[in-house]
């Protein structure tokens, strides 16, 4: 039978190999603003309008790639989604 203690290692091994999943770039900020609202929010059962911000530098090429797309003439590449008028 496995006891509390072996159950914890498991969990440490585990956290471990996730760690490992975490791209060089991103060490260091694991713990973030986002997060903490974002566990505000769930705990509150609230909106949280801040959701999709990136709190890091994009890279070069997609900001190059942004900036091609928005010196394009074509208005099929601008599409926006309908607001919610009440708001």
């Amino acid at each position: 039978m496995a006891s509390a203690s072996d159950d914890s290692s498991k969990t440490k091994n585990s956290d471990k190999k996730s760690d490992n999943l975490l791209a060089k770039r991103f060490i260091g900020l694991e713990k973030n603003i986002w997060i903490e609202f974002s566990a505000l929010a769930i705990a509150h059962k609230a909106v949280n309008v801040g959701q999709g911000f990136i709190d890091y530098a994009p890279p070069s090429y997609f900001i190059d790639l942004y900036k091609e797309t928005l010196d394009d003439p074509n208005i099929l590449l601008h599409q926006y989604t309908r607001g919610y008028v009440k708001l």
